[in-house]
């Protein structure tokens, strides 16, 4: 009996490594960029979990998306910030309650679930800041450390 507890219990806990393992390798997919002059929203879906995940796959990949889609096309005195969004179900309308809506969309469906996954700030004076649940700046050497 107690042999086949240790049994499940070590299949239980390899299933949700094995789960974890590919939760973390799905690449992101940007669904869309959107534009509003310093700030700038892209919505993913896969988006990594952790914010030092996160924080990475930005380093690694942002400014090739920032080539790629020509944004920030406006600074406001030096600053712009990129927002991270969920695509959770899609688009939808309006709706009754808050949603985060993209004017830049013609159709009724140009708005998704606020569910924000990370904050890129940039300023004129090289300084980077990212926020998820915390806040973190980009030193000028290249590290990262958490602002208290």
């Amino acid at each position: 009996m107690k042999a086949s507890k240790i049994k499940i219990t070590f299949m239980i806990l390899f299933l949700i490594g094995i789960g974890v393992v590919w939760i973390s390798l799905r690449p992101v997919q940007i669904i869309a960029i959107h534009h509003n002059g310093a700030y700038t929203d892209i919505v993913v879906k896969h988006f990594p979990l952790t914010e030092k995940q996160k924080i990475t796959w930005w380093k690694k990949n942002g400014q090739s998306i920032e080539k790629k889609y020509g944004f920030p096309t406006d600074e406001i005195d030096g600053y712009s910030s990129i927002s991270i969004w969920n695509i959770g179900d899609g688009y939808k309308e309006k709706g009754k309650y808050d949603r985060k809506c993209f004017n830049d969309m013609k159709n009724k469906e140009n708005c998704i679930e606020k569910d924000r996954l990370l904050i890129i700030e940039n300023y004129k004076n090289g300084k980077v800041n990212f926020t998820d649940k915390n806040r973190y700046t980009q030193l000028p050497n290249g590290k990262i450390v958490e602002e208290k």
